[in-house]
């Protein structure tokens, strides 16, 4: 008995260990690129500092005989990289934006002077995808935070790819009924479509959707991205035939935020129309009983500065329908 415990304790930990590894993949991104002098030749050895601006986190690296570092798994999110190397000042990008499933190119030039002296590389260009065949996009936070969803259900976006449509093969709709819509990449059929949330598969094994008590997968205010992915993905999105919906949740940062939110909608404020049944005492037109009350909210912020968050978000759903 003594032999067992610790044997089991290992394997709960392997366990554990097992999907963390298919999260990094899914759910991260890669910032790259080639550290050169003002005449393009590679500097080996030039220490590189990518740095999240909003945790703090830094991935320190070292370019290899070719001038290029990579930093894989890094979060989504704003990034800013510098490069330093004695005899030359340093090179700083600044505002890299750094999407879910994206690789990022920071190229850096050292100019011959002294360390202390910096040169800073303010925004970026629109990044285009040069290391991958992937045809698909990403909504990013702020189109999520934008755009107007009825019922907010942020899979609707979805639909702001090229080939992504609602299902037609349901009888579910974004507004009602339980679990969340289907939908249909490039004419493959709904069950082939996968989603990821945070890595991990949460399609319904009974009907392949995303689904919940509320008809919505996860409050928008809790959602930080998400990609679509409708061809020539990697084998790592294994039993999706047809596409793949991957979704990342925010998290803190050093910055205490937070956000507060209601949307009502009651038949008392609407006015009645044609199809509208009529009262039989009073012979007008009434509007049938209807309140759907959506609200919640979102709070994050720093535990330990630099090391340790924390965010949680909570959204409630009060619907009453007539009979």
């Amino acid at each position: 008995m003594l032999h067992i415990r610790p044997m089991l304790g290992f394997l709960l930990l392997a366990l554990l260990a097992v999907p963390l590894d298919a999260r990094a993949q899914a759910t991260t991104g890669t910032i790259s690129g080639t550290v050169t002098d003002e005449s393009k030749a590679v500097l080996p050895g030039v220490t590189v500092v990518v740095r999240n601006t909003e945790t703090g986190a830094t991935r320190p690296l070292v370019t290899d005989e070719r001038g290029g570092f990579r930093a894989l798994n890094l979060p989504p999110g704003i990034y800013a990289v510098t490069a330093e190397l004695q005899g030359f000042t340093q090179a700083k990008r600044d505002n890299l934006t750094l999407e879910i499933g994206r690789d990022v190119n920071a190229d850096l030039a050292l100019k011959i002077g002294a360390v202390s002296e910096q040169v800073t590389v303010q925004g970026a260009a629109t990044n285009v995808e040069l290391s991958s065949a992937v045809a698909g996009g990403v909504v990013s936070t702020t189109q999520i935070a934008e755009l107007p969803l009825n019922g907010r259900n942020f899979m609707q976006l979805a639909t702001l790819q090229p080939g992504v449509t609602v299902s037609r093969a349901t009888s579910r709709d974004f507004t009602g009924g339980f679990g969340s819509t289907q939908v249909s990449i490039g004419g493959a059929r709904p069950e082939m479509t996968g989603y990821l949330l945070e890595g991990t598969n949460i399609a319904d094994v009974s009907d392949k959707a995303p689904s919940s008590m509320a008809g919505v997968l996860l409050g928008v205010d809790a959602v930080k991205e998400f990609s679509v992915q409708t061809h020539d993905y990697a084998a790592e999105y294994g039993r999706a035939a047809g596409g793949v919906i991957s979704a990342v949740t925010k998290s803190g940062t050093n910055a205490l935020h937070g956000t507060v939110f209601e949307f009502l909608r009651d038949s008392k404020l609407d006015e009645p129309n044609y199809f509208d049944p009529i009262d039989a005492a009073t012979g007008t037109q009434v509007n049938p009983p209807f309140t759907r009350n959506q609200f919640g909210g979102t709070a994050g912020g720093p535990i330990v500065s630099n090391r340790l968050f924390y965010f949680g978000s909570y959204e409630g759903l009060r619907q009453n329908l007539s009979l």
